[in-house]
């Protein structure tokens, strides 16, 4: 099984390659070039570098292509000038769920506020809501009073502060976020969307990602299909089952009366 793990993070370099953008043939200005490695300060070659010396190469690839367009709508409309990003390993892209992931989940994975592990343990109590970049979907604190493992949305937190310059902080899961998670367990949080408990203002999101939403709507009809699937396996067996059971007591009610009959 170790022997694959080269072939396979290979193929994944291969295929991202190819589902990213590709630079433009042009010479950029000196300009372009500062707006594309520097949004608030970040700093986008050190930040793919520190994921890639953890094996997120996946993440590093994609937030090198994409971090800078997917900040850059809330540079003016959000009053903060740090990002914390979760960043989950190269092994959770081979798995069915989210082999290509979207980018409005890469947004899930952003939060517009200093989120380090001094934060977090300081500030953020169990089942406290986490804004993040995708409007009307937040992060969920589950780290459990007394508990010695950190995670969100059920997710082991591995490492924290993996990078951390002031402007953007990066900490490593163990798998990507489910906006299911929120929205299943905890769906009175899907009101409160101008401002948390936690103090992160909202106000100015809704206009930033409104695009951003109305092209999660796939991703989420996909999630819906496959949740109906189980109900119609689940409600499939359960009908399975009562048959089997009705025709155990039919069989044994003829039983019976065969033997009275026989006896008269």
């Amino acid at each position: 099984m170790t022997s694959h793990l080269p072939l396979k993070s290979f193929l994944l370099l291969v295929c991202l390659s190819v589902l990213l953008p590709q630079p433009s043939v042009s010479i950029p200005s000196q300009e372009t070039i500062t707006n594309h490695h520097q949004v608030n300060g970040l700093e986008m070659g050190k930040i793919s570098g520190a994921l890639s010396d953890k094996g997120c190469i996946a993440m590093s690839i994609i937030l090198e292509g994409t971090l800078s367009s997917l900040l850059l709508p809330f540079e003016n409309t959000l009053n903060t000038t740090t990002f914390t990003i979760f960043c989950p390993p190269d092994k959770a892209f081979f798995t069915p769920k989210y082999p290509q992931p979207p980018l409005t989940l890469i947004q899930y994975h952003i939060v517009p506020s200093n989120l380090d592990r001094e934060s977090r343990e300081s500030s953020l109590e169990y089942e406290s809501k986490i804004d993040t970049l995708l409007h009307g979907h937040p992060l969920v604190v589950t780290t459990a009073p007394h508990s010695g493992h950190a995670s969100i949305n059920g997710i082991k937190v591995m490492e924290w502060d993996l990078y951390n310059d002031g402007s953007v902080i990066v900490h490593v899961v163990e798998d990507f976020f489910d906006p299911a998670f929120q929205t299943l367990l905890y769906p009175w949080y899907d009101d409160d969307n101008n401002c948390n408990k936690n103090g992160i203002n909202k106000s100015g999101v809704n206009v930033a990602v409104s695009s951003s939403s109305r092209s999660a709507t796939s991703w989420e009809k996909d999630m819906t299909v496959d949740k109906l699937f189980i109900m119609l396996a689940v409600v499939s067996l359960a009908g399975s089952v009562l048959s089997l059971g009705f025709c155990y007591w039919a069989n044994r009610r003829y039983s019976e009366y065969s033997f009275i009959s026989t006896e008269v």
